[in-house]
């Protein structure tokens, strides 16, 4: 659905989920190397992103989210976490 041009808020809605369970199935295809980053974030936002990663190795989401503010979304966070796991693997 997402590839067909539909969003995230769209999705959720026509399924009955939250925003949240449709960014989570997203991730795990992102995970997979299925979906492009570039889809969801500007180069801007994975750039900031990463960088409060680094700064976190627990990766505390609330952390990384408080640090980067309202313009961004625990979504957004997660999408780069499951990004940067298909990075790491290789596949």
């Amino acid at each position: 659905m997402f590839n067909n041009g539909l969003t995230i808020a769209k999705i959720a809605q026509e399924r009955g989920l939250v925003e949240s369970t449709i960014e989570g199935h997203l991730a795990f295809f992102m995970e997979e190397g299925k979906l492009d980053i570039n889809k969801f974030l500007s180069p801007k936002k994975q750039q900031a992103i990463e960088k409060e990663l680094a700064v976190d190795d627990n990766n505390s989401l609330s952390k990384v989210k408080d640090a980067l503010g309202a313009d961004y979304s625990y979504g957004d966070i997660k999408m780069m976490l499951a990004f940067q796991k298909y990075l790491a693997s290789d596949k």
